[in-house]
């Protein structure tokens, strides 16, 4: 993960905060491939509990009062209930708008409205189970189907099915298909694959996120 720089200043109508740069990647990626016009920034905050500090520090920078929204973005790992309490929990201690239930907008007298998006959203397979790197196996999967399978071949000749964390065998997966698929950096980070186009941006498993971002708007506006 990159370093963590200090806040930026505020310039945008809406706030996006992801976990790490990967989450900024795939949000700067969609805009960038879908078109979306939705004025927004984003950031990453260092990890699952770095919420507090990052919206303190932005909080207290210019740009704050006049924002229209925040959307923060984590991922589920094996509970989506307790990820989703760790991230409240933060919100309450910092005093920032605290939502009830993913994707449901909180509102607070003298801070923006905010939001929580937990990934993988959708779901995949039927499972919320996961994280980033979950929800874009299917893109993958699309994107070489034939190296896909020699890399689900290995995987299952590792016994990678036995680990007891979803999120690391997804890792994993993602992790062997983007180097046996980039020759020249068989180590190339995972946050660059997505301008590689070695993860169609176009698939269909991002399209709920692609409606979530068009339209922060009209969504925080409603109540």
């Amino acid at each position: 993960m990159a370093a963590i720089l200090p806040p930026s200043k505020l310039t945008k109508e809406f706030l996006v905060l992801g976990e790490g740069d990967r989450d900024v990647a795939l949000v700067t990626g969609l805009v960038a491939n879908r078109t979306i016009r939705t004025s927004l920034q984003a950031d990453y905050v260092g990890g699952q509990d770095g919420f507090q500090e990052r919206l303190t520090g932005y909080s207290g920078g210019t740009g704050w009062d006049k924002l229209k929204g925040v959307l923060l973005i984590s991922d589920n790992d094996a509970s989506s209930n307790k990820s989703f309490k760790k991230i409240k929990d933060q919100l309450n201690a910092g005093g920032f708008s605290s939502p009830p239930r993913p994707l449901e907008i909180a509102r607070k007298t003298d801070m923006p409205p905010l939001a929580v998006l937990m990934l993988p959203y959708p779901s995949v397979n039927g499972s919320s189970e996961g994280c980033l790197e979950t929800l874009t196996i299917p893109a993958l999967e699309t994107a070489d189907a034939e190296s896909f399978g020699h890399v689900r071949d290995l995987l299952t000749a590792c016994e990678v099915a036995s680990w007891p964390k979803k999120g690391s065998r997804d890792k994993l997966t993602v992790r062997c298909n983007i180097s046996v698929r980039w020759p020249d950096d068989p180590m190339l980070g995972f946050q660059f694959a997505f301008g590689k186009g070695l993860i169609p941006l176009d698939h269909e498993i991002f399209n709920e996120i692609v409606n979530i971002l068009s339209n922060l708007r009209p969504w925080f506006d409603s109540g």
